[in-house]
């Protein structure tokens, strides 16, 4: 196999990921295994791949540990669960395709959505008794939970799981949270095959990955 790697894909391109992906289908069309490999993790890397046209040709670190590097597609109608099975009160945003859902006039949470059906989330941010946010849950535009992030009471995050698609956490993150400022404690990658892996940083993740990734041959 033959890898492409690049630490991130955004809404807009650069003339060196055009490039990357014209050497893409090149390979492909003279038979060439190859990929696209992202090393950041980003919630919406498919939809973008999706838009400049090289949709199911890659994926991210985090994908690879996640298990997600397939591409599939959920949806849910969380407008009818939360209005009419929970009896939760909608509030809609008359600038953003989001929406406030309140109990007994206390709001419980704030869902952004990726359009207008409403049936796409992008995330869903949790507010305790006191009106603080202390978690937001981010969802891949494949339509599944990607990542929870869990704050402290100065709003910084202090964790982070991350999920493969039947929700079980197979990345877990720690920070050490001061006033200000956040520091990454230390990475677990959750039941790799069967075990536990601690790692100390972004670094060592990172070459973890490479190490996993390679096969005799790759380049």
């Amino acid at each position: 196999m033959n890898y492409f790697i690049d630490a991130d894909l955004g809404k807009t391109i650069t003339g060196i990921e055009q490039a990357q992906f014209n050497r893409l289908k090149l390979f492909k069309k003279n038979h060439i295994p190859a990929k696209l490999v992202y090393m950041q993790y980003r919630s919406q890397l498919h939809a973008y791949m999706e838009k400049f046209g090289v949709k199911g040709e890659g994926y991210s670190m985090y994908d690879y540990f996640q298990r997600a590097t397939q591409e599939f597609s959920r949806t849910f109608d969380r407008q009818y669960y939360w209005q009419d099975v929970c009896g939760y009160t909608l509030q809609y945003s008359d600038k953003y395709n989001d929406i406030r859902v309140l109990a007994d006039n206390e709001v419980l949470l704030y869902a952004g959505f990726f359009d207008s059906t409403y049936l796409k989330v992008n995330y869903i941010s949790y507010f305790d008794q006191d009106h603080h946010r202390v978690r937001t849950d981010f969802y891949d535009s494949r339509g599944f939970l990607s990542r929870s992030q869990f704050l402290a009471e100065n709003g910084l995050v202090h964790s982070e799981f991350y999920y493969d698609p039947q929700e079980n956490i197979r990345i877990i993150r720690q920070n050490l949270v001061t006033e200000k400022t956040v520091y990454l404690r230390n990475i677990t990658l959750k039941n790799y095959h069967g075990r536990d892996i601690y790692l100390g940083s972004e670094e060592e993740l990172q070459t973890f990955f490479f190490n996993e990734l390679y096969q005799s041959g790759d380049v």
